[in-house]
């Protein structure tokens, strides 16, 4: 009795102190004195996506930031976004691919990978684009949109992580 008693004191008392600890207060925003979008991960093949997701990236990366994003802010660290890869689906319905054909892409969505560096920290994003679009039978314009909202996608997913 005496031992069970003295366990839940002491989980208690472990408890209460890690509660009180400054790392268990809810830690302000990071906040950065700029934005660098770094492309080099994007295969060069890639030419129109590519030029694509940097030109959306510039816009959408300030906006997903918001108020974090302080020019002016002393000592306040630069944070690169860096795409590593692009997942676009093909014009085959997802309906169509499966484990047989390989696999990926097969729920039918387009996908974003990269990091967002921030000093020697290397935080790794992966964003999905939220509808389902389907690449068959899209137009020009029909593209560039999966690719905008694959690319705020990924913004939104960056800011929340960092």
């Amino acid at each position: 009795m005496k031992l069970q008693a003295f366990v839940s004191a002491n989980i208690l008392g472990a408890a209460l102190l890690v509660a009180a600890t400054p790392a268990a207060v809810a830690q302000p925003a990071q906040v950065f004195r700029a934005v660098q979008i770094d492309m080099s991960g994007v295969p060069s093949g890639a030419f129109e996506t590519r030029r694509q997701l940097q030109a959306c990236l510039v816009r959408a990366m300030p906006a997903a930031l918001g108020g974090r994003l302080q020019s002016g802010a002393r000592g306040a660290p630069v944070l690169i976004v860096r795409p590593t890869s692009v997942w676009l689906t093909s014009q085959v319905p997802a309906s169509t691919l499966d484990d047989r054909n390989g696999g990926i892409g097969s729920n039918g969505a387009d996908v974003l990978e990269g990091e967002a560096i921030i000093g020697n920290q290397r935080i790794m994003v992966s964003a999905a684009a939220n509808g389902d679009f389907g690449a068959a039978g899209l137009s020009e314009a029909g593209a560039r949109l999966r690719t905008e909202q694959l690319c705020n996608n990924f913004a939104l997913w960056v800011a929340r992580k960092v």
